[in-house]
C-alpha cells in the first residue's frame, strides 16, 4: 500500500503472496485505503507469471532467505525488471538471532541439528557475488543492527517459525524434545549473554541491485 500511494495514479503496484490468510489481511486493508492502483494475487514468488520486462521494480519482504531456490528465484525476478529497473530486498547474517543462532546452539547442547539458514545471502560479500550471478549490474548493501528489528521476545516467535519449516531441517522427534525444552529456551533467550549479543549484532542487510 505504501508503494501503490508513492507511485499515484500513474503506477500500478501488483502484491504477491503465497499465503491466502495474508492476502486476505491484506485485503481487508485495501478495501477502507481509496487505493485503485494495487492488484494482490494469490502466487509463488519464485515462479511468477508475468511478461519479461514488466516492471521498474520488484521487492521482496523477509522471505528471500526462506526460499526453496534463492538464484533462481534472483533470475526470475531479473527478467520481470525493465532496463535499469531495481530490486530491493531485506535478509540477515548468516548467523544472526534472526536466523535462528540461539536455536541452533541452545540444540546443540542437547544432542538436536537444526541446519543453517539463509547462507547464500549471508554475508555483504555474498550477497553481492550471488547478484553478480544472477544477472544484476551491481548492487548496494546497507547494514544495520538487528536489535533495531529483533528483540528478545521476538526469539520465541523465531522458534516457532523453526519448528514448523522444513528449511531449519528439524527431525519430527526432535521437534517433540525441543517443544519440551521451551520455557529452558526462553529464559535463554532472556539472559545478560544474549540480550547483549543482540544488542550488539550487525546482521540487518538491506539490498539494493540493479538491473
Amino acid at each position: 500500500m505504501p508503494a501503490a500511494r508513492l507511485v499515484g495514479d500513474g503506477g500500478q503496484v501488483v502484491g504477491v503472496d503465497i499465503s491466502e490468510g495474508m492476502l486476505a489481511q491484506a485485503a481487508a486493508a485495501l478495501a477502507g485505503s481509496g487505493l485503485d492502483n494495487l492488484d494482490l494475487r494469490l502466487a509463488d514468488a519464485e515462479d511468477l507469471d508475468f511478461p519479461a520486462a514488466s516492471f521498474d521494480l520488484v521487492t521482496c519482504c523477509n522471505a528471500l532467505s526462506y526460499m526453496a531456490a534463492v538464484s533462481a528465484a534472483l533470475r526470475r525476478w531479473h527478467a520481470l525488471l525493465r532496463p535499469g529497473g531495481r530490486l530491493v530486498f531485506n535478509c540477515w547474517a548468516e548467523n544472526s538471532h534472526a536466523t535462528g543462532h540461539l536455536l541452533r546452539s541452545f540444540a546443540g547442547t542437547h544432542g538436536i541439528f537444526v541446519s543453517p539458514v539463509g547462507h547464500d545471502t549471508g554475508t555483504p560479500e555474498r550477497c553481492h557475488a550471488l547478484l553478480a550471478e544472477t544477472g544484476y549490474s551491481r548492487s548496494e548493501v546497507i547494514v544495520e543492527p538487528t536489535s533495531k528489528y529483533l528483540s528478545a521476545e521476538h526469539l520465541n516467535d523465531v522458534l516457532a517459525s523453526a519448528l514448523k519449516s522444513p528449511l531449519f531441517g528439524i527431525a519430527a522427534d526432535d521437534v517433540i524434545r525441543i517443544e519440551a525444552l521451551r520455557n529452558e529456551y526462553l529464559e535463554a533467550a532472556r539472559s545478560k549473554e544474549v540480550l547483549e549479543s543482540l544488542e550488539r549484532e550487525m546482521g540487518a542487510y538491506f539490498v539494493v541491485a540493479y538491473r
